[in-house]
């Protein structure tokens, strides 16, 4: 009870090439052209070249217009007035002066400053990522 089952090509007809093997039924493979060999080093148009430089237009300021007879006879020339300048500050003679500060004492005291600073950091983090999850409870 062997049937014989016959194949149907699934593409059609006029898609298959003409020159088919007719021993082994395949197409013989086409020789594609094999691509130029890439040549080593920069390409040419990639060199240091100097850019062009664009000259921008001025913008050309308008000529104001010119002033009637009129109004010319009537205005008579005025100076500009003055700046006001500022008066300077008295010079002081005497100065009141700081005592002098010991230079260990200083740096003791800038160390525990950035210290601070660095503690505050810490716990403005420390909130700041609580915040995220504000039930912390362990189960």
């Amino acid at each position: 009870m062997a049937t014989i089952i016959e194949e149907i090509p699934i593409v059609s007809e006029e898609a298959q090439p003409d020159e088919v093997d007719p021993l082994t039924d395949e197409v013989p493979a086409e020789e594609e052209p094999t691509p130029a060999p890439k040549r080593r080093g920069r390409p040419a148009g990639a060199k240091n070249k100097a850019k062009p430089k664009v000259v921008a237009a001025k913008p050309k300021k308008k000529a104001p217009p010119p002033p009637s007879e009129s109004e010319s006879e009537e205005e008579e020339y005025e100076p500009p007035p003055r700046r006001k300048t500022r008066s300077r500050a008295p010079v002081q003679e005497e100065y009141e002066e700081e005592p002098q500060l010991d230079p260990r004492q200083v740096a003791a005291e800038m160390l525990s400053m950035l210290s601070q600073r660095n503690v505050d950091r810490n716990v403005a983090k420390r909130q700041k990522y609580a915040s995220w999850f504000p039930n912390r409870a362990v189960y």
